[in-house]
């Protein structure tokens, strides 16, 4: 019970969305992150404010979901994030430090592995933009990766490189992946602005072949 002539001061829960809104936007990405996890109400304010902080943008209308800088660290929290529609495009722009880069890609593979067999967070088409590899194999695992994960119809792989032509301390060349079950849906693979030498091309060509 209240003391006499006491006002009972509400929690910050009760705070108009707005007003809400416009405190969360000054605190850090740790508490804001946190924020997420409360409760509904507190997702659906706080999710959009840390989306916009890591660079992970949703457009609705175009149903893509493109992800830069530490968008990626952002992806277990859109996937619980309440979604208007199901995205349908998927654009991931890695960076250009490579380090920054391997922790992007280990993010969105961990997200992809997180995501349910029957989960309703599915991509017709994916466009990965900036791939930059140590070598053909990890090339190879690369498309692999996404297309088993994504299930898409339709890749795009733009502004790619590797760097080293021995398969390192490989036993044997990596072998054909265009047969294996997980291209059973694509029927679209574009290729641009691949930064690689005759050689190069002719080994990654002829793993996308299919007998």
């Amino acid at each position: 019970m209240q003391p006499t002539g006491e006002v009972a001061v509400p929690p910050i829960f009760h705070l108009p969305t707005e007003l809400f809104a416009m405190v969360a936007s000054y605190i850090s990405d740790k508490d804001l992150y946190n924020l997420t996890r409360v409760s509904y109400r507190m997702a659906s304010i706080a999710c959009p404010l840390y989306f916009v902080k890591k660079r992970l943008i949703f457009s609705s209308h175009a149903s893509t979901l493109e992800l830069h800088g530490e968008g990626f660290k952002a992806l277990d929290i859109w996937g619980r994030y309440p979604q208007p529609s199901p995205p349908k495009w998927l654009i991931c722009c890695f960076s250009f430090d490579s380090a920054l880069a391997a922790t992007q890609k280990t993010d969105l593979h961990r997200w992809f592995n997180s995501l349910p067999a029957h989960s309703l967070i599915s991509f017709r088409n994916v466009r990965l933009t900036h791939v930059v590899v140590q070598h053909l194999p990890e090339l190879l695992d690369c498309v692999r990766a996404t297309v088993g994960a994504t299930g898409c119809n339709q890749l795009t792989l733009s502004d790619v490189s590797y760097t080293l032509f021995r398969q390192g301390k490989r036993k044997s060349a990596p072998k054909s992946i265009a047969n294996t079950p997980v291209f059973e849906k694509l029927q679209s693979l574009r290729l641009t602005h691949f930064l690689l030498s005759l050689v190069q091309w002719g080994g990654f060509l002829s793993h996308l072949h299919a007998s």
